[in-house]
């Protein structure tokens, strides 16, 4: 089977596949305890 979008539409789903991913594993992560808060890496790198 196969399916013909608009190449436009094509690049918005992947982007909202990947954010969605993206999403995924940041609450995996939280609920592990296992990230740096954007805020905290920001000081870090001095660009707070």
């Amino acid at each position: 089977m196969a399916v013909v979008v608009d190449p436009g539409v094509f690049e918005r789903l992947l982007q909202d596949a990947e954010d969605a991913l993206d999403r995924a594993e940041l609450t995996i992560a939280r609920e592990e305890d296992d990230y740096v808060p954007w805020e905290q890496v920001k000081a870090e790198l001095g660009l707070a």
